[in-house]
């Protein structure tokens, strides 16, 4: 895989993938809040990707070049408490999911005033890894977002964030990462 904005880094596993994750989130207060519901930060993360059957073989860690031109050209996961950001109803259409980028959702939505976002763009992580699909054009993200706001509302406000960022990504067919990006109405909605 060659894309533009990125560059490879190594060959990862879902162990690791899990294991990095959970060192950028454990020690976050607002996490601690929502995790501290189950008996641990690895029960609350598998509950919430259960239902995205996300492969455990296949991913590749690569240094976003370029975070903040990144971030906008990102697209946000399928995730109901984000659809509320872009869609008019409490799912997307089509349509919507299509203009669902970061770059496009931050500067319309009350994203670009979230106070967690605002924090993190004040005190953006000196190194951090966030989790996301490709179909070889298409980003879509699992894990990051406030990050990806973050970067979106600095460079709209012309504010350069310093970090090293990375991605681990899983490369889909076209036909299988549609089936991630376009999320279907389930009977637990």
């Amino acid at each position: 895989m060659n894309f533009p904005l990125l560059s490879f880094v190594k060959e990862t596993t879902w162990d690791e993938i899990i294991q990095t994750w959970k060192q950028d989130e454990i020690d976050q207060v607002f996490w601690q809040k929502i995790y501290k519901q189950y008996s641990s930060w690895e029960k609350w993360r598998e509950h919430c990707l259960q239902e995205f059957n996300l492969p455990k073989n296949g991913w590749r860690v690569y240094r976003i070049d370029d975070p903040e031109l990144f971030a906008t050209k990102a697209y946000c996961g399928p995730f109901n408490t984000w659809f509320k950001h872009y869609a008019k109803d409490d799912f997307p259409t089509k349509e919507e999911r299509d203009l669902s980028s970061f770059g496009y959702i931050v500067p319309r939505s009350v994203l670009s005033r979230n106070p967690k976002i605002a924090s993190i763009m004040e005190n953006f992580p000196d190194c951090s890894q966030v989790l996301g699909v490709t179909d070889g054009e298409k980003f879509m993200l699992y894990e990051g977002h406030h990050r990806m706001c973050a970067l979106t509302l600095a460079k709209e406000q012309g504010i350069k964030i310093s970090t090293e960022l990375y991605i681990a990504v899983h490369q889909f067919s076209t036909v299988d990462f549609y089936k991630h990006f376009y999320p279907q109405r389930t009977c637990n909605e």
